[in-house]
């Protein structure tokens, strides 16, 4: 299987190109399903029973972690279109024949 343009392919698309090629484009469309699903899971505020210095401190961490995964968005997004680029050379131009 690998993610095309329009999605996952399978049988003879996902054959064609060199094998890291497949393994990367898929090993990235797990990854990025298994960070949607932290996304929607990730908390954003700490729960209002909580009080002090330490719920405080939860928050800025929570704050902080929030724009982590915000930045790594952004990584997926490129990384995601520099795999598609690859992909559709169709070819093994810059590797040595081996």
């Amino acid at each position: 299987m690998q993610l095309g343009s329009t999605g996952l392919l399978m049988g003879a698309a996902a054959a064609s190109g060199e094998p890291y090629r497949r393994v990367m484009s898929f090993s990235l469309f797990l990854s990025k399903t298994d960070y949607d699903t932290a996304v929607t899971q990730f908390p954003t505020s700490v729960p209002a029973s909580w009080v002090s210095v330490a719920s405080t401190a939860c928050q800025t961490a929570l704050d902080n972690a929030s724009g982590l995964l915000t930045a790594l968005e952004s990584r997926y997004e490129t990384a995601s279109s520099n795999v598609s680029v690859i992909e559709s050379r169709g070819s093994s131009t810059g590797t040595s024949p081996s």
